[in-house]
């Protein structure tokens, strides 16, 4: 997932310096405040909190990307949506898995 999402956000910086677009240096306050609530947990309590996140992320991009693909006015954003959408719905595939296999457990 690290390579996959580093691909990404590589192939991002590429689409947005094309544009002139400045993205956002830091990682939202809402991202600061899950990893904060992350470093709170070991076992098995943080691996239950780290794929619900996992889970509840991938679901809010795609919902994203599709809308983007779909509403998009930027030619080479909806393409950089489309090139994407296929890997965040593997994530989220595997996240689902390892979430399923977790409340077995």
């Amino acid at each position: 997932m690290v390579n996959d999402h580093t691909g990404a956000a590589e192939k991002l910086k590429a689409v947005a310096a094309k544009k002139n677009i400045t993205l956002p240096a830091d990682i939202s306050s809402d991202m600061q405040q899950n990893i904060a609530d992350l470093q709170k947990k070991t076992g098995k309590d943080f691996d239950k909190a780290y794929i619900d996140m996992m889970v509840s992320d991938h679901k809010k991009v795609i919902s994203a990307f599709e809308d983007e693909l779909k509403n998009g006015s930027d030619a080479d954003i909806r393409a950089f949506a489309d090139s994407t959408l296929h890997t965040l719905h593997h994530h989220l595939d595997e996240a689902q898995k390892c979430q399923k296999m977790g409340s077995k457990m």
